[in-house]
C-alpha cells in the first residue's frame, strides 16, 4: 500500500517594521487627527482657571529658589534638596496639569532658569582653600615667611592671617596683612628657637563670610632663628678685669661693627643712638679666666759664621731649628644668655 506524503507549506511572517513602513501614510493620518483634536481642545478649553495664581505661585518659588543658592553655596547638596521640594511644591498646586507631567510648567519661566543653575551648579559652588606653598626662612634678626594664593581660590579675599607657634606650643595670632601682602619679616624671634608658621585666606563677602570667615589653615612651615649679631673677644685688660668686644649687628641689609669694654656680669652691646643700631646682644660676660705659663715652639733662625755674617749657601741664608720657651698668658672669657648655648672665647698674650 503506497504511502502519500503531504507536504505544507507556510508563507513567511512579514516583518513588523515592513508593516510599520506600508502603513505609514495611515499612521501619520491618525497623529494629525489626533493634533487638529487636541488643538481645538485646547483652544475651547483655554487654560486652567487658576493659571494667573499659579505663575506667580512659581515665580515666588523662583526667587525663594534662588536665594537658597546664594544662601547655601557651600552645600551642593542641600540646594539638591531645596530644587526637589520646590518640584514637588509644583507638583502639588498644580492641579489642572496633573502631578505627572511637571514639565509643563516650563511654559511659565521659572522652571527652565532653575534647570539651567542646576546644570551650572558647579560653577556657583565656593571655592575657598588654604594658601599654598608656605615657607619660612631664617635670616639675621628675622624669619621671612612667604605664600601664594590657591590656583583654585574664587572668593574675594580681604586679607591673609599668620599664625605662629615656638616649639611645641600652641599656634596663636601673629598677624594680619592685607590681601596683596604674601611674605611677612617676623622679627620677634629669638635665636636657636624653632618657630612653626600657618596661614589662612580671609574674606569679608558678606554671602560667604557668614558661613565661612577664614579658610583652613596652610600646611605647616618650621624654621629655626638665627641670631643678627655676632660677638668677638678683642682685648683683656687683666687688671681692671674687663674685655673689649667687636660686636657686628645685621641692620636694614648691612653688618655694622662697634666696640664695646664690659666687666664681669655685663650684656654685651648697647643701643647705639647716634647710628639707630641697636648692638644689644643680651650675651652676658658670666666670667674671666687667665692662665699662665711656658711653652716650648720651634723656629727657624739664620746661622752667622765667626765673623758675624749671615752664612749664604747657593744665594739664601743659611737657617737651623732652634728651642725657644715662650711665656704666653691665655684668657678664656665664658658667655651665655640670649637663648644661645654657652660660648668660650680665648685670648692670648705672648
Amino acid at each position: 500500500m503506497k504511502q502519500e506524503h503531504l507536504e505544507t507549506t507556510a508563507a513567511p511572517r512579514e516583518p513588523f517594521k515592513e508593516i510599520l513602513r506600508r502603513k505609514m501614510d495611515l499612521v501619520a493620518a491618525l497623529v494629525g487627527i489626533a493634533v487638529l483634536v487636541l488643538f481645538f481642545a485646547g483652544w475651547l478649553l483655554g487654560p486652567p482657571d487658576d493659571l494667573e495664581g499659579q505663575s506667580t505661585a512659581l515665580d515666588a518659588g523662583l526667587a525663594e529658589a534662588e536665594q537658597h543658592l546664594m544662601d547655601t553655596r557651600f552645600s551642593g547638596h542641600a540646594y539638591e534638596m531645596r530644587v526637589r521640594g520646590v518640584l514637588d511644591e509644583v507638583r502639588a498646586t498644580w492641579g489642572k496639569v496633573g502631578a505627572e507631567k511637571p514639565e509643563v510648567a516650563a511654559a511659565i519661566t521659572w522652571p527652565a532658569v532653575l534647570v539651567k543653575m542646576r546644570r551650572d551648579v558647579e560653577s556657583n559652588e565656593v571655592v575657598f582653600p588654604a594658601p599654598q606653598d608656605p615657607r619660612a626662612e631664617a635670616r639675621f634678626g628675622a624669619n621671612r615667611i612667604e605664600w601664594t594664593t590657591h590656583e583654585d581660590n574664587n572668593v574675594p579675599l580681604s586679607g591673609f592671617r599668620i599664625m605662629r607657634k615656638t616649639g611645641t606650643g600652641a599656634l596663636s595670632v601673629l598677624r594680619t596683612v592685607g590681601a596683596d601682602v604674601f611674605e611677612y619679616d617676623d622679627a620677634d624671634v629669638k635665636p636657636g628657637k624653632d618657630y612653626t608658621y600657618r596661614v589662612l585666606a580671609l574674606t569679608e563677602d558678606p554671602t560667604i563670610a557668614s558661613q565661612k570667615a577664614e579658610s583652613d589653615p596652610s600646611e605647616p612651615a618650621t624654621v629655626t632663628a638665627v641670631a643678627d649679631f655676632k660677638v668677638g673677644l678683642e682685648n683683656v685688660n687683666l687688671e681692671a678685669k674687663t674685655a673689649t668686644f667687636k660686636v657686628e649687628k645685621w641692620h636694614n641689609g648691612v653688618w655694622y661693627e662697634k666696640r664695646f669694654t664690659h666687666r664681669i656680669g655685663d650684656v654685651i652691646g648697647r643701643n647705639d643712638a647716634g647710628s639707630g643700631v641697636n648692638y644689644t646682644s643680651g650675651r652676658v660676660m658670666k666670667t674671666l679666666d687667665t692662665e699662665r705659663g711656658t711653652e716650648d715652639k720651634e723656629r727657624l733662625e739664620v746661622v752667622f759664621d765667626r765673623a758675624g755674617k749671615v752664612l749664604i749657601t747657593d744665594g739664601a741664608p743659611v737657617t737651623e731649628k732652634v728651642l725657644v720657651t715662650e711665656t704666653f698668658e691665655r684668657v678664656q672669657v665664658l658667655l651665655e644668655g640670649g637663648d644661645l648655648p654657652p660660648r668660650t672665647l680665648m685670648y692670648e698674650k705672648r
